[in-house]
């Protein structure tokens, strides 16, 4: 029998490949659950609408952070440079997580930025609507890189206690008119912040596309989850040290949080109406 094309296999998310199969890469190393409390939680993927408003759930599911698995990578990407890297840091994530570790060596910050942001963009995949995913420019640009897509994108804290597993994705994207025959409003930017929690282990990462605004926005949301505990939230820098002065409470987790989706929805609204009022600009226009 003639060995089956190629050709009708979905691309790797990162390596654009169509030449090894899809297998379910799972967003945090699956063997990790034994290590690591989940909480009772559950998790919840909440969308979110362009004009900030958020969605009803677009799945609920009783299920630990470490079973999220994304089915769009494939087996040559999971089993090889994914595996390596989520081996070359557990040491790292480990210390963190169970508190042994309060502070991140400079040598070791590059390597944690880049883990996280790996994490960050396969969580993205997980919420249904194309708006939720991060673009596949971010995907592609970081397997051709394999490090966190700009400086100062990943930022870290300690969590004081770990009843809960948090993961979470706000997803922020502008959308311009066009004149064309297309659909008015095609895809133009799109910003993420995406955070996580493994144990005491708490860190937030933005992902942008290369416009201004995606990445304002993304200094925005970021700034917002360190806004009243600058000492306590942290930066992850190339090279420097990074020192935890104290821990958050699971409350002032959930208050980084939802300050960063309040920030988010403040400046959605405000460009709504400029969008808004830019295509009333274009009709008087074309009635003139």
């Amino acid at each position: 029998m003639a060995a089956m094309s190629n050709t009708n296999r979905p691309p790797c998310l990162f390596c654009n490949q169509t030449t090894a199969a899809t297998s379910d890469e799972h967003v945090l190393p699956h063997s990790w659950k034994k290590t690591f409390p989940s909480g009772d939680g559950g998790q919840v993927q909440i969308g979110r609408d362009r004009d900030g408003r958020d969605r009803t759930p677009v799945e609920r599911k009783q299920v630990s952070p470490y079973d999220l698995r994304v089915k769009k990578v494939c087996r040559a990407c999971n089993g090889g440079w994914m595996r390596l890297m989520d081996e070359a840091i557990k040491g790292l994530i480990f210390d963190l997580s169970w508190g042994k570790l309060d502070h991140v060596p400079g040598d070791q910050v590059e390597q944690l930025s880049t883990w996280c942001t790996k994490l960050a963009l396969l969580r993205t995949h997980l919420d249904r609507g194309r708006e939720q995913e991060s673009p596949l420019e971010l995907t592609h640009r970081f397997y051709g890189d394999r490090k966190a897509l700009g400086p100062n994108t990943v930022q870290v804290a300690r969590v004081l206690d770990t009843d809960s597993a948090i993961s979470g994705n706000i997803a922020r994207e502008l959308r311009g008119m066009s004149n064309s025959s297309k659909e008015l409003g095609e895809q133009l930017d799109a910003v993420h912040l995406v955070t996580f929690q493994i144990g005491q282990l708490f860190f937030q990462v933005g992902l942008s596309t290369s416009s201004d605004w995606s990445k304002g926005e993304m200094k925005s949301l970021l700034a917002a989850g360190r806004r009243n505990r600058t000492e306590r939230v942290r930066t992850l820098r190339a090279g420097e040290d990074v020192a935890f002065e104290s821990g958050l409470t699971q409350a002032e987790v959930l208050d980084v949080i939802e300050t960063c989706r309040m920030v988010s929805q403040v400046s959605a609204h405000r460009e709504s109406r400029l969008m808004k009022e830019a295509m009333l600009s274009v009709a008087r226009g074309r009635r003139a």
